[in-house]
């Protein structure tokens, strides 16, 4: 039980992650949304028809104050197969999409402030969740409510698989289809303050959080952003793979990162290589969410108290200090984990108790995940065949795209994603799967 305890945060951070939902804006970048500027570059140049340079997670108790999202690249070489050890077998140079101008045939200049053409609202940006979308349609509210016998994240890694069902709501914003666009393209968005997911109760473990987080790039409160295709979208298909070591390929670590686990330091390993491909149909969304976990040790009772306390600030925020106060060191405190009214999951939760925001692509298409020479173990492997504690890994999931036809109702949908996490405490490598299926 101590190991899961240790990794639990991860496994609800990715599941919190995969709300069910279509993001990103109107922008055409050749088949998906495309995401703020990052500073990070990509490390696949040469796979399928985009690569993506995952966010980097800052692996500290307290909340980063800014939130972004990765880049997507579109690559300007022929597509070919990523080989086993995820190195690029291309050397091309990709080229960044260039900006949109938002303008839109005959049907205006979207963003200029003032309505044309087929634009049905025009308040002179492109950011959406202001009753405005990205586009200059007008928003409508799409609330979901999240199928708990459907909705779940699974953790793989060579020991063990452990599932975890979750449940919750949220509302979107839907933007409508630009005629003169001609692409079926809805932009949607969602605030943070619309994320409800129910406590998460993992008997005697934790009670954890989901929490939808501003990514200040999306717009103001904006924490998920995208696109439903209701003509169809291309790179629907997701893969996140990495290999723990590549110093075979590449003795200087030029293209990795060297690895600081005690358990093998200095190995070099891959980053992650993120790939899109085929397209799907229509309906198909994809997806940016943001999100941050929260965990309680409260033993998974998820109960209104204030007896479970958290060290705050300090030089060792998040500490668990019900039982000492003098465990909060550097001048931290110790307050009540789920805030003044001792209801978990809601406002008044101190921030470090709040978790971490971190972003991902997900999808309603197929979401892959894999690991090679897993936990530095020569082809030791985590991923769609491979063997998670004596049972099949379940790393690769699928979605259900929306019904355009009865928009903004979302029933029987579902957004998917894989991704893959090295040298994580106690538990090693590991690929977490999560699927969200609207009632």
């Amino acid at each position: 039980m101590k190991t899961r305890h240790q990794l639990l945060g991860m496994l609800v951070m990715a599941a919190g992650l995969m709300f069910l939902s279509a993001c990103g804006d109107d922008n055409d970048n050749g088949g998906g949304p495309v995401p703020p500027t990052s500073t990070q570059a990509p490390v696949n140049t040469a796979t399928r028809t985009a690569t993506v340079a995952p966010p980097t997670a800052t692996r500290t108790s307290v909340p980063t104050a800014t939130n972004t999202v990765p880049t997507v690249i579109q690559a300007t070489a022929t597509p070919t197969d990523t080989p086993p050890d995820g190195t690029p077998i291309d050397t091309a140079t990709p080229t960044a999409t260039p900006t949109a101008t938002n303008t839109i045939g005959d049907g205006g200049a979207c963003g200029d402030g003032t309505p044309q053409g087929d634009e049905t609202c025009d308040d002179g940006n492109t950011l959406g969740g202001d009753g405005c979308a990205s586009n200059c349609t007008t928003e409508t509210a799409m609330p979901i409510e999240f199928d708990p016998a459907k909705s779940k994240a699974t953790l793989q890694t060579a020991a063990f698989s452990l599932p975890l069902n979750l449940s919750g709501s949220q509302v979107y914003q839907l933007g409508g289809e630009r005629a003169s666009a001609g692409d079926g393209k809805r932009p949607i968005v969602g605030k943070a303050a619309d994320v409800r997911f129910n406590p998460v109760k993992v008997t005697g473990l934790v009670c954890a959080c989901v929490r939808g987080k501003e990514v200040p790039d999306f717009g103001p409160g904006i924490s998920s952003q995208g696109e439903v295709g209701c003509n169809g979208l291309e790179g629907i298909d997701v893969d996140y793979d990495m290999d723990h070591s590549i110093g075979d390929d590449d003795p200087t670590c030029a293209t990795g990162t060297a690895d600081t686990n005690t358990l093998h330091p200095g190995v070099c390993n891959g980053k992650p290589v993120i790939a899109r491909s085929e397209t799907g149909g229509p309906g198909s969304a994809l997806i940016y969410n943001s999100t941050a976990i929260g965990q309680i040790s409260d033993g998974g009772s998820c109960a209104t108290e204030t007896r479970t306390k958290v060290c705050s600030e300090g030089s060792n925020p998040g500490t668990n200090c019900t039982s000492s106060a003098s465990a909060c060191k550097g001048g931290g405190t110790c307050v009540p984990a789920k805030g003044p009214n001792g209801v978990p999951c809601d406002d008044d939760d101190p921030a470090v108790a709040q978790g971490i925001a971190n972003t991902l692509l997900t999808t309603t298409g197929t979401a892959r995940a894999s690991i090679t020479d897993a936990n530095n173990e020569v082809e030791a492997y985590i991923g769609k065949g491979g063997d998670c504690g004596g049972v099949p890994c379940i790393a690769e999931i699928s979605g259900t795209p929306f019904n355009c036809a009865n928009l903004p109702a979302a029933s029987g949908s579902a957004s998917v994603a894989a991704y893959s996490s090295l040298d994580a405490a106690q538990i090693q490598d590991n690929v977490v799967t999560s699927i969200f299926t609207a009632k």
